[in-house]
């Protein structure tokens, strides 16, 4: 009689182990189910974030583009605007130039002008100082 009540407490314990031990297992399981979502849902937040920073660093490409375009139109700007000096500037003097030259030739004629009429009034002078000494002449020959 000891023998049946030996194996029937064997067989008790047997399925209290089994019991005990698939209780773990699954509790393993359950354990392992948790940290492999854990673990999925950090990678997901690891996901996320490197989407995060490649955005930003899209944004940070995209703000020097932009500022590197600015620099450019800007360089552009400032030569334009002194090419356009420069034309007018090159401009300016070749009016003064053309002023200054016409004021020249102006004056030269003037003065041109000027010694040909003192010259025809010399003439005239010498002209008539030369009439008046013949007629002196004849009138001292008259008499």
């Amino acid at each position: 009689m000891k023998r049946p009540i030996l194996v029937v407490a064997l067989m008790l314990s047997m399925g209290i182990v089994f019991t005990s031990c698939r209780d773990t297992a699954k509790e393993k399981e359950s354990e392992e189910m948790e940290m492999s979502d854990d673990m999925e849902d950090a990678m997901d937040d690891v996901e996320d974030e490197m989407e995060d920073m490649e955005d930003e660093m899209d944004d940070v490409n995209d703000n020097n583009n932009t500022v590197r375009d600015d620099l450019d139109q800007a360089a552009s700007d400032v030569e334009d605007a002194v090419n356009e000096a420069a034309r007018e500037t090159s401009s300016g003097a070749k009016k003064a130039a053309n002023e200054a030259e016409e004021g020249i030739k102006k004056a030269a004629d003037e003065a041109k002008s000027g010694v040909n009429q003192a010259a025809k009034e010399t003439g005239d002078a010498l002209k008539k100082a030369g009439d008046e000494i013949k007629g002196e002449f004849k009138k001292s020959d008259d008499n």
